[in-house]
């Protein structure tokens, strides 16, 4: 029987003026753009080892897009 590789899950968003990537609530990193933000979380999220979804929030907070990641793919 195969184990689930639990994921990671990235979500940026804006606040306070500024977009920021947060795991767990946590505050990763914060950019400059929002795609410049995007770009360097996808880039983390493809050389990643473990399977990682990114989703990215609009200015208003809901979901723009979801992008999934699996073991450095």
């Amino acid at each position: 029987m195969a184990t689930k590789t639990k994921s990671k899950r990235i979500d940026v968003v804006f606040k306070k003026g500024r977009w920021v990537a947060e795991q767990g609530g946590r505050k990763m990193k914060v950019g400059s753009t929002k795609s410049d933000l995007v770009s360097s979380m996808a880039k983390s999220a493809r050389s990643s080892s473990k399977p990682t979804n990114l989703v990215i929030h609009n200015k208003n907070g809901r979901v723009q897009e979801e992008r999934s990641y699996r073991n450095g793919h």
